[in-house]
């Protein structure tokens, strides 16, 4: 959850709206509560959907501009 709220806001991370933590049994259940998307990438890739060289490409940039901001804001990287 701290992770995910590190990276708030983001135009391709899903939305975080709310977290909380509620009895049960022997431990605390952990809920989160998150934009509804339409559809992933897992759901696009279970398709088969074909991407182009310059998709695939977009799509590994955002990756590593996501994990480059959140190594830096966890302290793990340094600019």
């Amino acid at each position: 959850m701290q992770a995910l709220a590190a990276v708030q806001p983001h135009p391709n991370i899903v939305g975080l709206y709310d977290t909380w933590f509620e009895p049960g049994g022997d431990a605390e259940q952990a809920y989160i509560k998150q934009e509804l998307c339409g559809e992933s990438l897992r759901d696009m890739f279970k398709r088969r959907v074909q991407f182009k060289e310059v998709e695939v490409l977009e799509i590994l940039r955002q990756v590593r501009n996501l994990l480059s901001i959140y190594l830096l804001r966890v302290n793990l990287a340094r600019v």
